[in-house]
């Protein structure tokens, strides 16, 4: 195998976003993890956003969006539950 190491591909599923019920403080402190957590990643080749697309995207979606834009991470949104329309 030479000792060359395969490149890993993990997911994150960042709870707490969208129409998850949180109270204030309890949401505060998610966003604030997500936002250490997604500053922190170098090796981040791709962020992900998940959309209801029953639902007109929320604030919470378009922080997302802005954060990993303005963080320079390639985005791909996915519209989901589209077979519910």
């Amino acid at each position: 195998d030479g000792g060359e190491s395969s490149p890993i591909i993990g997911f994150a599923d960042l709870p707490g976003f969208g129409y998850a019920k949180l109270s204030k403080d309890t949401k505060e402190s998610v966003e604030e993890a997500a936002e250490r957590y997604l500053g922190r990643r170098r090796e981040l080749a791709l962020g992900v956003l998940l959309v209801d697309s029953r639902r007109v995207p929320n604030a919470d979606d378009r922080a997302v969006l802005a954060a990993l834009f303005d963080m320079g991470v390639p985005l791909i949104v996915v519209a989901t539950k589209s077979d519910k329309l």
